[in-house]
């Protein structure tokens, strides 16, 4: 990372601060950060999960060009950053954080480590969901159309069969 660069994030950094936005400065690490990350919503004493993601370079996704944290910073209203957005304007504060360091491992291939990544991040939203966290949030690999449909059709047999 270039001084100009580290700058500018440094700068973002402390304008999300300034918004009750907290970004780790642990991200500014000249070596990439991959792994899993979660985002936090805290108020009243109460600390609970809302999101988690994954990435190959985490600063990037949080204060990169298209990370959720710079686009907070930016007014877009895509999804995550629309959460950040009526989070902060409800009295919120956010904090990023990351969850799990995942390094590629360089005796393996592309799928193996792109799954690694992947499995990473569902067994945090699972933990974080088993707490009652991160609620509506489905994984990328959920096929909603179809699996929602076949779920909502056994939940039902299976509550029928109960019933009897």
């Amino acid at each position: 990372m270039t001084k100009r660069e580290r700058e500018e994030y440094v700068k973002r950094i402390n304008k999300a601060k300034e918004r009750n936005v907290y970004v780790p400065e642990e991200i500014l690490s000249d070596e990439k950060i991959r792994g899993v990350y979660g985002l936090f919503k805290e108020k009243d004493g109460e600390k609970k999960c809302f999101y988690v993601g994954k990435s190959n370079d985490i600063l990037n996704r949080f204060i990169g060009s298209s990370g959720h944290v710079y686009g907070f910073l930016q007014g877009y209203s895509r999804d995550v950053a629309k959460q950040i957005d009526e989070l902060t304007k409800n009295g919120y504060i956010v904090e990023c954080s990351i969850l799990r360091h995942v390094p590629y491992d360089f005796s393996k291939g592309f799928d193996y480590n792109a799954n690694r990544l992947c499995l990473e991040e569902l067994k945090s939203l699972v933990e974080k969901q088993s707490l009652g966290e991160c609620e509506g949030q489905l994984h990328e690999a959920v096929k909603e159309e179809y699996d929602k449909a076949d779920w909502e059709k056994e939940s039902a047999s299976h509550l029928n069969s109960a019933n009897d």
